[in-house]
C-alpha cells in the first residue's frame, strides 16, 4: 500500500507537468494569434490596393466615354 506522502509527492510531479503543458499550449496560442492578426493585417493592404486599382479603372473608363 501506497504510503499518503508518496501519494501527494506523484500529484505534485503530475501537476508541475501539467503547468509545463499549459504553458506549452498557451505559448503556441499566442504565436497562432499573432500569425493571424498579421494575415488580417495583409489582408486588409491586398484589400485596399484592389479598391484603389478598381477605383482607378473605374475613373478611367468613366472618363474615356465622355
Amino acid at each position: 500500500m501506497m504510503r499518503s506522502q508518496d501519494f501527494y509527492d506523484r500529484v505534485q510531479i503530475l501537476e508541475f507537468l501539467l503547468q509545463l503543458m499549459t504553458l506549452d499550449w498557451a505559448t503556441k496560442d499566442a504565436s497562432n494569434n499573432q500569425l493571424m492578426e498579421e494575415l488580417q493585417k495583409q489582408d486588409r493592404e491586398y484589400l485596399e490596393t484592389i479598391i484603389k486599382q478598381n477605383n482607378k479603372i473605374i475613373e478611367y473608363l468613366s472618363n474615356g466615354s465622355d
